[in-house]
């Protein structure tokens, strides 16, 4: 085969097997972002579907663990002992506003973000309350609050309720 033919089709061949590569790539990317988005939307399913369960789906996400959970209590609290009362406030808005982020707990508290995601681990760290992964008005990861029983105890010990 002459030169003159063998070079344009060896370019030729070559481009398409460099663009069946790259479309071959972008497919993939593409099903690990839709699988990745599915799962973290299977979870949140979960934690909606289930707020009293401690158990949700065991999801992998990379990239975000299931859930923010400390593996064990870092300080007790006892019951009969009041809490302070930006931590009680604190406490009442999560047990009467599910799927809240700190910003909004801090904004109904009337708080700074910092401080009031200070209290909510805490908090969580007696485990009164805890916190999982939600979306936020953009689209963006955010943890949400929840109300645990030990806190929806506290609160209707203490009349809170």
């Amino acid at each position: 085969m002459p030169d003159v033919v063998f070079w344009p089709l060896f370019v030729t061949f070559a481009a398409v097997a460099i663009g069946a590569t790259i479309k071959a790539v972008e497919a993939t990317h593409g099903k690990k972002l839709a699988d990745d988005e599915c799962a973290r939307l299977r979870a949140q399913l979960d934690i909606l579907n289930n707020p009293e369960n401690e158990k949700t789906l065991d999801v992998q996400i990379p990239g975000w663990s299931k859930t923010e959970e400390s593996p064990e209590p870092q300080s007790k609290v006892v019951h009969n002992e009041r809490l302070e009362e930006l931590r009680e406030k604190i406490l009442v808005i999560v047990s009467q506003n599910d799927l809240l982020n700190d910003a909004q707990i801090a904004e109904l508290a009337g708080v700074s973000k910092q401080v009031a995601t200070l209290h909510l681990h805490e908090l969580r760290s007696t485990k009164f309350v805890r916190s999982s992964f939600g979306l936020d008005e953009n689209s963006y990861e955010v943890s949400v609050w929840f109300l645990e029983q030990p806190g929806r105890k506290y609160l209707s010990e203490n009349e809170l309720l």
